[in-house]
C-alpha cells in the first residue's frame, strides 16, 4: 500500500481523529477524568506507543499484543467518553494491517501516532492567499469546490 493511500483511507483517518483527542486535547482530559483506581489513558497510549519499533513488530504474536493494548486504550476512552467513536470498521482494518509485512505495519501504526498527534490547524483563505503569495478569491473558489467544512473557515 502506498502511504498517500494510507493518508487517505476512511480507517486510518477514523481511527486518527478518535486518537487525537486523548493525544492532542489536553481540555478534554480536564473535562473528563477517570476513576482514581482505572489505570491512566496516559499510560495505556505509552504502553502502546512503546511497543512501536521493529523488534515488536517483527512477530505476530507481538503484533498482535499490541492490538491488545491498543484496544484496551481504545476501550478505556469510550469508558471515559461515550460519545467518542471508534468504528469496528476501523479496527479491522487495523487487524488486517497488522496481519500484513511487519515493515509495511509498523510503519502505517508509525503514521496513525504521527498524524493523531499533530493537532489540526484551519487556515482561513485570507492566510492560504498571504502564504502562497496569491489572490484570496481564487482560494475561496476552491474552499467553495472543495467542502463546505473550508467554506466556513474561510468566511470567518
Amino acid at each position: 500500500m502506498k502511504f498517500a493511500e494510507v493518508l487517505l483511507n476512511p480507517h486510518f483517518r477514523g481511527l486518527a481523529a478518535f486518537l487525537r483527542v486523548p493525544l492532542c486535547f489536553r481540555e478534554w482530559h480536564l473535562t473528563h477524568p477517570q476513576d482514581p483506581g482505572d489505570t491512566p489513558i496516559n499510560t495505556h497510549m505509552k504502553n502502546v506507543t512503546e511497543r512501536l519499533n521493529s523488534t515488536t513488530f517483527a512477530s505476530l504474536e507481538e503484533r498482535t499484543s499490541f492490538f491488545l493494548h491498543f484496544c484496551r486504550l481504545i476501550a478505556d476512552v469510550l469508558n471515559v467518553d461515550p460519545h467518542l467513536q471508534c468504528k469496528s470498521g476501523d479496527i479491522f482494518w487495523l487487524m488486517q494491517v497488522l496481519e500484513e509485512d511487519s515493515c509495511e505495519a509498523l510503519a502505517i501504526i508509525s503514521m496513525l501516532f504521527a498524524y493523531a498527534s499533530v493537532p489540526m490547524e484551519f487556515l482561513t483563505t485570507v492566510q492560504v492567499a498571504e502564504m502562497r503569495n496569491e489572490p484570496e478569491i481564487t482560494w475561496r473558489k476552491r474552499a467553495q469546490e472543495t467542502s463546505p467544512r473550508m467554506v466556513y473557515k474561510s468566511w470567518q
